[in-house]
Formats: structure tokens, sequence, C-alpha cells
């Protein structure tokens, strides 16, 4: 993808991780939750010097190297939903007021609450990100997209692909009601529009 430039309020704060590559190239990741932040986090921990780690700061923070390379990856926000659905609510370690209710119910409940406000695993993606990012890369070319970032920063190695399963979805968002397609458009419409993601109500049941 590339570089994304749009109007977001300043005071807002990113999560981020920041740090140098051993060739001594200064990077920040904004860092967006449910999009592969365990594997990323890990090999740049390998292979680069992390000065700022999981820290939330203005993009123009003393505290982020000057100068640097910026990146973040983003998710369909369907399928990123599906993801903290499955991990922080069935798996009960968030969001206990959705605890054994279906991804449905889980929906409606975020409707009746601020998501611009929300946890960061339900926040808009758009929220996350500041206006100008050098490089924005997709979860679902996840190891061609990262990619760049290895060749940008001079790493030894990538991260392994995401695997897709032939026929159908292997996120599972074929099976999601259309009661919460809209739901999930109405809410996520910022990163929709901003990460140039099809509607969600258009698709077409089982295809890729």
């Amino acid at each position: 993808m590339s570089k994304v430039e749009v109007s977001l309020d300043r005071n807002l704060r990113y999560n981020v991780t920041a740090g140098t590559s051993l060739a001594g190239r200064p990077y920040v990741w904004f860092r967006v939750a449910k999009v592969a932040t365990r594997s990323i986090l890990d090999l740049l921990s390998r292979e680069t010097r992390v000065c700022v780690d999981d820290s939330w700061v203005r993009d123009d923070s003393p505290w982020l190297p000057s100068h640097a390379w910026t990146f973040a990856f983003v998710r369909e926000p369907v399928a990123r939903l599906l993801s903290c659905y499955r991990d922080k609510v069935e798996g009960r370690e968030m969001f206990p007021e959705c605890w054994g209710g279906s991804f449905d119910e889980f929906v409606e409940w975020l409707g009746s609450a601020d998501v611009s406000r929300a946890d960061r695993h339900v926040r808009p993606q758009a929220l996350l990100l500041p206006p100008n990012v050098d490089f924005v890369g997709r979860f679902e070319s996840l190891a061609d997209d990262f990619g760049v970032v290895v060749e940008h920063l001079g790493l030894c190695s990538g991260l392994p692909h995401h695997n897709r399963s032939g026929g159908s979805r292997s996120d599972g968002s074929d099976f999601v009601s259309d009661f919460a397609l809209e739901a999930i458009w109405y809410l996520y419409s910022e990163d929709y529009v901003r990460f140039n993601y099809p509607d969600p109500r258009s698709r077409t049941p089982g295809l890729d």
C-alpha cells in the first residue's frame, strides 16, 4: 500500500514501538491491535535495538527517533473484530459484559459504546495511525508487505506467510450476519474509506 495522508486530530495518542535497526536506520511502528503485533514485535526485538515499546505517545513526541521511517499494518475490520471476539470475549480475557454472548451481541454492545475512545482492540484503526505514515501494509498480504519493512530497515528475516484456506475466507467472515456487517460498516466506516477496503455489505459468500 502507498503512503496515506488524511486529516486527524493531533491530540490523539498512538501506541508505538520505536528503535533503530542494526544498520542504523531509525523507525517507528504504529501498532494496531489484532494485526500480527506479537509476530512483528518478536522479529523487531530480535533484529533491532528497541528504545520505546508499547508506549502511547504523540506522533511528534521527543521520545521517538528523529527522522524515523514510519510504518503500520492494518486489517479488514470484520476479520479484525472477529479475531478480537474469539480471543478476548470467547477467551474471557476482556469485555466481561459480552462473555457468553454471540458475535452479533458483541457487535451490538460495541454499537452502544463510543468506539473512538474504546480499548485499542476495538478502536478504529484510522484513529491508531497519525495522518502521515510512510508505509501502511495489510494483514491480508502480511508476508509480502512486511518485505518492504525488511528491505527498508535491512533486517535479516521476514515474517512467515499468513495461512489462507481455499474456497472460503479462513477468518470465518463469510458467516457473519447481515446485521453485524451493517453495524461494522457504520462503526468502522473510517477504516473502510482510509484503507480502501471494500464495503463488507456487498460480499459474495464463499468467495475470496
